[in-house]
């Protein structure tokens, strides 16, 4: 063990940041020797990995491996080539992730690095687990498993059972899964561990909650939300206050208060990948309950979370596409790290302003599009599919996208007869809107027959209350000779009212109004 791990070893995942700040000071120093320089860089790099600012722990990471190369480090290699593959993995990369994994596994090979290869093991099986390799994810979190107990680290079993716990329940393996994590909770309790004893227990009750055990799966979810309290993981505490609002959805107020409380601890840490699924099921609570106008405002912040999530995916993405040509050494892997580099840049100028999943425009494509809208009059429609959570639940969330980009397509094809300058866009969840510039005189409600029409025609079906029905379109729709940049807050107001009445009314319609200005 070196100086820093006795110091640094269990301060960094509390305060990642304290050990940033004091590796950075010291790293200033002039006096540090090459090995001690490898060092820091590291401990920066895996306490900015805690921090999940991934761009310099890949920075720090790499000017820990040149040093260690210098050294001919093999143990040094080994854990920082490991924690680059981390990197990777978390940015979706899995070939490259794997790649590294194998690389630093051949290195503390050499070594006999147990606890070392313990952590690779683990990580090689999280990539299999994440691309639905099964059988291989078990093969290495069971290798995991040996270094582990072989290295004497009681924490790693504890979380490496808690992995194989997770895998069992996915694969419906309900005793196996149980067995995983109650040993795993037996280690966690010596070691006085309460945020990693709360994600345990909260992956217990999930296990009660699969086997219809109400009232185990609540006692494992109570506990683990007392494990957290009051200054615990937020990201744990926000997964728990979600789980226990599912079981207890039939009680209709401890269902909307625990997702409320789950929304707020999701805000407070900005987990946007959690905060989408809880206004997807206020959207539903509130639609179920007939509250349209509430339910519609959770739909647009599913969609504005969708936005922030695939944008800060990219930008981390670029981020460290940056951070390897600036640590390349070789020219031809340069020029290739370039030219991805402008690949990358070019897709997000793309992606910027179209929906990945249905292929129209965005919120910020739609805005482009009203930034150069000329025409002296336009139609404008917000449309929303009716009983869309009917349609998921029945066929599932794959089908439900399928649907979307289905439905997209078919307003496309429904606006762009009217006018090849109309606009579709998706705001967000199963919401669109549609702009087309008219002439003087043209028959706007034939167009929104003809929207009507190419949806039918789908024959998305699905059943309510035993009925076969097909997927339909409700909306509110404005002419208009105003500016549509200029007053587009006030159009959308309006005709959110109007779709608020078609809802209100029976679904499958469209209500038309002039709008002017007072």
């Amino acid at each position: 063990m070196t100086t820093y791990d006795s110091l640094w070893k269990s301060q960094i995942i509390q305060e990642p940041q304290a050990v940033v700040d004091q590796a950075t000071v010291l790293l200033s120093s002039e006096e540090n020797t090459l090995e001690e320089q490898a060092e820091l860089h590291y401990w920066v790099a895996l306490s900015h990995r805690y921090l999940t600012k991934m761009d310099q722990c890949l920075h720090h990471a790499y000017e820990s491996e040149y040093r260690y190369e210098k050294l001919s480090d093999i143990d040094g290699l080994a854990k920082v080539t490991n924690l680059i593959g981390v990197v990777y993995f978390y940015n979706g990369y899995y070939e490259k992730a794997i790649r590294y994994f194998f690389t630093a596994k051949d290195l503390a090979q050499q070594q006999q690095n147990f606890p070392t290869l313990c952590r690779i093991e683990n990580n090689i099986g999280e990539v299999y687990r994440e691309t639905e390799e099964f059988g291989l994810s078990e093969l290495h979190y069971q290798q995991a498993l040996d270094y582990a107990k072989q290295s004497e680290e009681p924490y790693f079993q504890a979380i490496i059972l808690e992995n194989l716990g997770q895998l069992s329940y996915h694969h419906d393996e309900l005793e196996k899964a149980e067995c995983y994590l109650f040993e795993s909770r037996a280690l966690l309790q010596t070691l006085h561990d309460r945020s990693a004893l709360a994600d345990v227990e909260n992956k217990l009750g999930l296990v009660f909650m699969k086997r219809g055990q109400v009232d185990r799966a609540e006692e494992h979810f109570r506990m683990a939300f007392q494990q957290i309290q009051p200054d615990g993981n937020q990201l744990y505490l926000t997964e728990i206050l979600m789980n226990l609002a599912e079981l207890l959805s039939e009680y209709d107020q401890s269902y909307l208060e625990l997702l409320q409380e789950a929304e707020k601890s999701a805000v407070s840490i900005e987990a946007h990948h959690l905060l989408k699924k809880i206004y997807q099921r206020l959207s539903s609570y509130f639609e179920e309950r007939q509250d349209y106008k509430t339910a519609l405002s959770y739909y647009k912040l599913v969609h504005q979370t969708e936005q922030i999530v695939e944008s800060s995916s990219m930008r981390t993405k670029l981020e460290l596409l940056r951070v390897e040509v600036n640590h390349s050494q070789d020219l031809n892997k340069m020029s290739a790290l370039n030219e991805q580099l402008s690949y990358e840049i070019n897709q997000l100028n793309e992606e910027v302003y179209m929906d990945e999943l249905t292929k129209v425009k965005n919120r910020k494509g739609l805005h482009q599009y009203l930034a150069s809208s000329q025409a002296a009059t336009y139609l404008l429609a917000l449309l929303d599919i009716d009983h869309f959570k009917i349609f998921n639940d029945s066929h599932g969330h794959l089908a439900g996208d399928h649907a979307l980009h289905q439905v997209a397509q078919a307003l496309l094809r429904a606006v762009t007869t009217a006018s090849y300058e109309a606009c579709v866009a998706r705001l967000g969840g199963e919401e669109f809107i549609v702009i087309v510039p008219v002439l003087q005189g043209t028959d706007v409600q034939k167009i929104l027959t003809e929207i009507q029409r190419e949806i039918q025609v789908l024959k998305l079906p699905y059943s309510e209350d035993n009925k076969a029905q097909v997927v339909t379109v409700s909306g509110g729709a404005l002419v208009t000779s105003e500016d549509v940049n200029e007053h587009f807050m006030e159009l959308y107001k309006k005709m959110d009212e109007l779709l608020y009445q078609v809802k209100q009314n029976g679904r499958n319609q469209i209500l038309l109004q002039q709008f002017r200005q007072n």
